[in-house]
């Protein structure tokens, strides 16, 4: 039998209702994704999610289910919306698959790029396979996009990985008006160069931009990692480079993390929204400290200035997550955004095991 959840997460906002995470601080006609592992894992089972427009009215809810087949997994996920024009609306649906071999995991249909150190995640819908590059977590978390940038796995000298994507990129996806636009092709190799020292190259193209970089990755000893990347993005317009830094530590039990990213005014981001503004420097600070009775807290902090604006934005995040009841777990999560919109969001999560998780 295949383990199976339920998850209920209730969100409120006060103000704008405009997405924002600590890894992309601006607002955007767009919300970010929100990222899978790398790693494709089965999760048969439902997830119900429930997303109110605000505190006061009922919005939209996202029904999601998957499907084990001999061939791989099914999922797919609807947005309902009792008060809207269409009751429901296709979000994604896509066919994975994990296998021995080259290949090793197989994802067609709606899925996520990657983006790797440097660039920013996409939805597409099309094709993604090879081996993940490294375990990239949902930057709508605050902790996770503060860490993003150094999270990647080291990998022993000689050993290598790689991954292959192709197809459109999509927009609006979470709307009735959703759809695939311009042409998407990436490529990434990763290889261990040496003991402690990984290096990844990827390559991106659509049909107004290319873009190019280089990612670093170097062991501090137990527990830490030191990570570097540039990179160079080109449309028909401009071209520009972005570098950075950063750093994380583990220490009994506690992740700490610091990075820091520079642009020149040239570089464009993967898939910008009309009208984004440019970034030109961002800091991100971060750290995950487990507290008595297997609690764990979160808490994050990011800035973003650009050179369109002189006001920076700047977005602080606290998150709790404990054990209760029987196997099943409370998250708590609160938000606030200062700067040319301030906004403040909070939520809960109950995730409920259905049953005992074996199989």
């Amino acid at each position: 039998m295949h383990a199976r959840s339920l998850l209920l997460l209730l969100p409120f906002a006060a103000g704008p209702c405009a997405a924002f995470t600590a890894g992309e601080l601006l607002p955007s006609s767009s919300p970010p994704p929100h990222v899978p592992n790398g790693t494709v894992v089965a999760t048969p089972g439902l997830q119900v999610q429930y997303e109110p427009a605000d505190a006061t009215q009922a919005g939209p809810g996202r029904l999601e289910g998957v499907a084990a087949v001999p061939a791989g997994e099914l999922r797919s996920s609807v947005r309902i919306d009792p008060n809207g024009e269409r009751t429901l609306t296709r979000l994604e649906t896509r066919w994975q698959l994990q296998a021995p071999g080259p290949l090793r995991t197989v994802v067609l249909g709606d899925t996520v790029a990657s983006g790797g150190g440097w660039s920013r995640p996409v939805r597409l819908g099309g094709l993604r396979f090879g081996r993940p590059l490294s375990l990239r977590t949902d930057p709508t978390a605050p902790i996770d996009a503060a860490r993003k940038p150094v999270a990647a796995t080291q990998l022993a000298p000689g050993a290598s990985d790689y991954e292959v994507e192709m197809g459109r990129v999509r927009s609006g996806w979470n709307a009735a008006e959703g759809e695939y636009g311009e042409n998407y092709a990436a490529a990434a190799y990763r290889a261990g160069v040496t003991a402690g020292l990984t290096a990844e190259v990827r390559t991106e193209w659509t049909d107004t931009r290319q873009a190019q970089g280089l990612e670093l990755s170097s062991g501090l000893g137990p527990g830490g990692s030191l990570q570097a990347v540039v990179a160079q993005s080109n449309t028909a317009d401009e071209s520009g480079l972005r570098w950075g830094m950063g750093v994380v530590r583990s220490t009994s039990g506690a992740t700490w993390t610091l990075t820091w990213d520079a642009y020149e005014r040239g570089f464009t981001p993967m898939a910008a929204a009309g009208g984004e503004l440019h970034p030109r420097s961002q800091v991100r600070a971060g750290a995950s400290v487990p507290l008595a009775g297997r609690v764990t807290a979160d808490l994050s902090y990011a800035q973003q200035t650009t050179w369109d604006t002189t006001t920076p934005a700047a977005v602080m995040g606290l998150a709790a997550k404990m054990p209760v009841l029987r196997k099943s777990t409370l998250s708590l999560d609160y938000s606030w955004r200062e700067g040319p919109q301030p906004l403040r969001r909070a939520a809960v999560v109950f995730a409920v095991p259905l049953d005992d998780g074996q199989r």
